[in-house]
C-alpha cells in the first residue's frame, strides 16, 4: 500500500491479510478466545523487526493439539474464534488405560470411588443417627453404621434388581413364587430398607439455604454427589468433537420444585438433566458448557428445519430420503445443508446412552426424589464404564460382552460374596433331647406383653414373614415366647 494518499489503492497483497487475521488471532487469544495455535510462536513473528516481508505461521499445524483427533477436519476456516471451550485438553480418548490384570469392577470404580462412597456412608450414618434423635418413635429399629462392603453389596443388590424386576421391594425377598434366594444371602430385608430409608448425600447438620435466601441451590441434596461424578467422568475421558446435548429424564411424580412435564417424551413427568455425550460411543456426562460468529439456515424436510451453527458455512451436501412418486415409494439424493446432515448424523448420542440406561434402571417407588437421582447417576457411570472397556486396548477379549452380561459382572463383584448370614452350625448339644425339653425354656405366664424373641429372629433372618407378640415366656431366662395354638 503506497504511503501517499493520492495513489490509488491497489487492494491488500496474501501475506497483508493472512499477517492481518494472525495479529486479529492474537487478540482473541488474548481474550481467552481463538483456535489451536501457539501465541508465543506467532508473536515472535510480528515482533521480528528484520524481515520485510510478512512472515506467515500454519496456523492449523501450530497448535499442541493433534489434528488426527477428528477435531480439526473440514473446519479449519469457520471455527477461528471459537472459545477454548471446544478444544481438547489432552489426546482424546480414555485418560487412563487399565493393565490386562485389571477386572470390570476396576473400570466402573474409575468412577465411583471408594472414597466417594465412605462420604456417602458417612453422610446416611448422620442422617440416621439425626432422625433417631428428633423421631425416636418413628425410627425404633436398631440402627448401625454401613461397612464399605456392605454399601457395596447394596448397590450391587440394586443393579440386580433393575436386571430382575419385581413388582416392589419386598417381593425379592418373599417365599412365594416370586422367590429369588440369592438376595436373602447377601442381605436381609429389613437391613436393606433400613439403609435404603437412611441413604443420604449430604450433611444433616448443615443448614440448607431456603429458597429466597442467597446460596439458593435447588440440587443440594445431590449437588456433591454429582460435581464428584462429573469430575470424575471429565477426568477419565476427553470426548471427539462430534458430541451432543440433550435432555435426559429422570421418573418422577413425587412433590419436587424441579419437576417438570414434557409431553413430547417418553417419561412426561420427571426430573430434567442436560447430558453431553460424545456421538459415537455415546460416553456421557452430566455437565454443559458458546460464542463466536454463526450461521444459520432453515432447510424445507417434512417440517421447516432450523439450524444454526458456528463451525459451519451455508455449503450444500448430498442426504438419502424416501419419497414417493407415482404412488411408488423411491430412495432418491437430495440436496441438503451440511450443517443440517451433520447435526442428523451426531445428534443421537444422549438418546443412545439413555436407551442402554432404560433396560436396566433401578426405578423403585420412593418419595424422595435425590434417591432417583443417584440411582440414575449409577447407571449412567456404570454405561460409561461399559464404554472403557470395550476400548481398553488390555481387553479385547471382552469386546463382544454385553451389556446385560457387564451389568450382572458389576453387580456379582460389588457383592464379592459378600453376606449377612453366618452359615456355621451351632456345636451341637450334649443333653439328650427329652431332658432339653423338660429342663429348659419351661413356659409361663410373665404378665407383660411383647414380641416373642423367637420370631423376632426368625423375621430378621427372612424364615419367617410375621412376628407374633405374646405374654408368655421362660421363667429362667425372661424372654417371650409365643404358644403353639392348641385345637
Amino acid at each position: 500500500m503506497s504511503d501517499t494518499s493520492e495513489d490509488e489503492f491497489e487492494g491488500f497483497s496474501a501475506g497483508e491479510i493472512e499477517l492481518a487475521c494472525q495479529r486479529y488471532q492474537v487478540q482473541l487469544a488474548q481474550n481467552g478466545i481463538g483456535d489451536d495455535f501457539l501465541i508465543s510462536d506467532i508473536e515472535s513473528e510480528l515482533s521480528d523487526d528484520n524481515n520485510d516481508e510478512p512472515q506467515l505461521v500454519d496456523i492449523n499445524n501450530a497448535g499442541d493439539a493433534p489434528n488426527n483427533d477428528g477435531w480439526h477436519q473440514e473446519f479449519d476456516i469457520y471455527e477461528r474464534g471459537l472459545p477454548h471451550l471446544f478444544q481438547p485438553r489432552n489426546t482424546t480418548g480414555p485418560q487412563n488405560i487399565l493393565g490386562p490384570e485389571k477386572d470390570i469392577i476396576d473400570f466402573f470404580q474409575l468412577f465411583l470411588s471408594d472414597h466417594l462412597l465412605q462420604q456417602i456412608i458417612e453422610k446416611s450414618d448422620g442422617y440416621a443417627k439425626l432422625q433417631k434423635d428428633l423421631n425416636p418413635d418413628l425410627h425404633k429399629s436398631a440402627w448401625s453404621c454401613p461397612s464399605l462392603p456392605e454399601m457395596k453389596a447394596f448397590i450391587g443388590l440394586t443393579f440386580l434388581m433393575g436386571i430382575d424386576v419385581k413388582p416392589d421391594l419386598k417381593s425379592y425377598w418373599s417365599k412365594d413364587c416370586l422367590e429369588t434366594p440369592y438376595f436373602a444371602t447377601v442381605l436381609a430385608r429389613d437391613r436393606f430398607m433400613q439403609i435404603m430409608r437412611y441413604l443420604h448425600f449430604t450433611d444433616p447438620h448443615q443448614r440448607v439455604p431456603q429458597r429466597g435466601e442467597p446460596n439458593y441451590d435447588s440440587t443440594y441434596k445431590v449437588r456433591y454427589f454429582m460435581d464428584a461424578l462429573n469430575q470424575q467422568m471429565r477426568d477419565q475421558y476427553i470426548p471427539k468433537r462430534n458430541v451432543s446435548i440433550d435432555e435426559c429424564m429422570i421418573p418422577y411424580k413425587g412433590r419436587v420444585a424441579l419437576k417438570q412435564y414434557m409431553p413430547a417424551k417418553p417419561t412426561k413427568w420427571g426430573i430434567k438433566l442436560w447430558a453431553l455425550a460424545e456421538s459415537d460411543t455415546g460416553e456421557e456426562t452430566v455437565n454443559l458448557g458458546k460464542r463466536g460468529q454463526f450461521s444459520a439456515t432453515v432447510w424445507k424436510d417434512k417440517k421447516n428445519v432450523s439450524v444454526i451453527s458456528t463451525i459451519h458455512d451455508n455449503s450444500l451436501t448430498e442426504v438419502s430420503r424416501i419419497v414417493q412418486q407415482e404412488g411408488q415409494f423411491q430412495r432418491q439424493q437430495l440436496q441438503c445443508p451440511k450443517m443440517v446432515a451433520d447435526y442428523t448424523s451426531h445428534m443421537g448420542g444422549v438418546d443412545r446412552c439413555d436407551q442402554y440406561i432404560q433396560y436396566y434402571f433401578f426405578c423403585h417407588k420412593t418419595n424422595k426424589w435425590p434417591k432417583r437421582v443417584f440411582f440414575k447417576m449409577l447407571e449412567i457411570i456404570k454405561f460409561n464404564a461399559y464404554r472403557l472397556l470395550q476400548m481398553s486396548p488390555n481387553h479385547q477379549q471382552t469386546t463382544s460382552m454385553t451389556y446385560l452380561d457387564f451389568s450382572k459382572s458389576v453387580a456379582t463383584q460389588l457383592i464379592a460374596g459378600y453376606t449377612t448370614r453366618d452359615n456355621r452350625r451351632g456345636r451341637p448339644s450334649n443333653l439328650p433331647v427329652e431332658v432339653r425339653l423338660t429342663h429348659r425354656h419351661l413356659p409361663a405366664d410373665l404378665g407383660n406383653k411383647t414380641w416373642c424373641h423367637v420370631c423376632w429372629h426368625r423375621v430378621a433372618n427372612d424364615t419367617q414373614e410375621k412376628r407374633r407378640q405374646t405374654k408368655y415366656g421362660c421363667v429362667e431366662c425372661s424372654k417371650h415366647l409365643c404358644m403353639p395354638q392348641l385345637l
